[in-house]
């Protein structure tokens, strides 16, 4: 799916290759691609909160190829970069076999990536919705455990609460893209976007799915995030009733 691809801002591209550099090097041959994707390529991406998510593909990743690579990973990890990049590894196979597996994470790499260096090997990928429904309503369930568990204990803190609420921020603009991508609907691309018309397609309240972000931005008071936090979590549950009924469609 070659609409997917964005051009990087720079200087993020240029100091993200340079800082990927030397576990290219110890690539070489093997090496295949590298991608920079997620909400890096976002207009309201925040760069002293956020990580920017860089996939490094190579063809072998043996153990042997592994060993000659960790002496590259320790070189890479001692430079200072002013970006926080998140690499993550993976071997030609799994890019083009995988997408059953990790249907979600491929679908954030088909629609919105930045080819940095190397071939293009998502060009061809397709994410099957059923897949999508499957780790939509797991992410969704999962988040309700933690959250609850968290609720149950903390929610008579004021302070407590926001920090639950602000901790819960780290992945929801993926999940509720994917959200829309599984009602048929383009994902929008800044996270107040994302809010209403997730909440316009699933019938849940919009000022409840911003909280998180509202709550690590600091703006919530304290005196209101246990009331806040409780109707993030009423959205939560609205929205896996709604992901589940996607399996008799």
């Amino acid at each position: 799916m070659n609409e997917g691809l964005r051009t990087a801002p720079e200087p993020l591209a240029s100091e993200a290759r340079a800082w990927i550099q030397p576990l290219t090097d110890a690539a070489g041959a093997s090496f295949r691609a590298l991608y920079l994707y997620g909400s890096a390529l976002a207009p309201d991406f925040d760069k002293a909160r956020g990580n920017v998510n860089l996939l490094f593909v190579a063809d072998d990743l043996s153990a042997g190829a592994l060993s000659n690579l960790a002496a590259a990973v320790t070189k890479v990890k001692a430079q200072k970069a002013s970006w926080r990049f998140a690499p993550l590894v993976l071997d030609e196979e799994q890019v083009r076999r995988a997408a059953d597996v990790f249907p979600n994470d491929f679908l954030d790499l088909v629609r919105r990536r930045s080819l940095l260096a190397g071939t293009d090997l998502l060009s061809a990928s397709e994410v099957d919705a059923e897949h999508m429904r499957f780790q939509c309503e797991y992410e969704l369930r999962a988040r309700l455990v933690g959250l609850r568990q968290a609720f149950l204990f903390h929610a008579g803190d004021a302070a407590r609460s926001r920090e639950i609420l602000a901790s819960a921020a780290q992945g929801t603009s993926a999940l509720y893209r994917h959200l829309l991508s599984l009602a048929g609907e383009p994902p929008a691309e800044d996270r107040d976007g994302l809010a209403r018309a997730v909440a316009a397609r699933f019938q849940v309240s919009a000022d409840a799915l911003k909280a998180p972000w509202e709550a690590r931005a600091e703006k919530i008071a304290s005196a209101d995030a246990p009331a806040r936090l409780g109707a993030y979590l009423d959205a939560l549950s609205s929205l896996a009733r709604a992901v589940d009924v996607y399996a008799n469609r």
